[in-house]
């Protein structure tokens, strides 16, 4: 005879099922594009976003705040940026002035 999983088990499977295709979900959402637009986002303070963006062929689009808009190639960009504290995402269609 099979012994059925307890509950509890059940529960925490599912749960975990459930986190990683949220995960996955969000990974997707917010990954870069390959080319085109992408917000920089400093995860820590020091660092120098717009001079690193430049230095690897991203055109400065807007700012705001902290938070940088550049075109560019994510091939480029994404490794030098991510070593020096500055996270590239998808940025958002209507943002710096432009409609959505």
């Amino acid at each position: 005879m099979i012994a059925a999983a307890a509950p509890y088990t059940v529960r925490v499977a599912c749960a975990m099922h459930c986190v990683g295709a949220l995960g996955a979900v969000l990974a997707l959402a917010l990954a870069p594009p390959a080319s085109g637009a992408m917000l920089l986002v400093p995860l820590v303070g020091d660092a120098p976003v717009v001079r690193l963006a430049m230095d690897h062929g991203g055109l400065l689009l807007g700012a705001e705040g902290d938070r940088i808009v550049v075109r560019g190639e994510r091939r480029a960009m994404w490794w030098p940026l991510l070593r020096h504290g500055v996270l590239a995402i998808a940025a958002p269609r209507g943002g710096c002035g432009e409609s959505a």
